[in-house]
């Protein structure tokens, strides 16, 4: 949330500036841990209702309202996982947050 906000207010050059970097850095390593979990959790029941939606509304929204350079490649990671790991039908997932437009991809 506070990496969508301050490259809001100064554009996409935010994502050179160090601290927008080091907060982004931290991101992708709690992506790649989410993914990780996801990959390896035995309850799916569970991941999928405790989760999943919080994880969804968090991440794809942010996703969807960053500029393009801020969009994280992880972020397609773990939803790829959590698709291919829990059959979530994508359509599902991106219908549930009206993310359907032809910028969001």
């Amino acid at each position: 949330m506070v990496l969508m906000i301050l490259t809001k207010i100064t554009g996409p050059i935010a994502t050179k500036m160090p601290r927008i970097r080091g907060l982004r850095t931290v991101k992708k390593e709690i992506l790649k841990l989410i993914d990780t979990f996801v990959l390896k959790a035995d309850d799916l029941d569970a991941v999928n209702n405790d989760i999943v939606p919080a994880l969804l509304d968090a991440v794809l929204v942010d996703y969807k309202q960053s500029v393009p350079d801020a969009r994280d490649p992880e972020v397609l990671n773990v939803m790829s996982t959590i698709i291919g790991k829990l059959h979530v039908r994508i359509y599902d997932i991106f219908l549930s947050f009206n993310i359907l437009t032809c910028d969001s991809l």
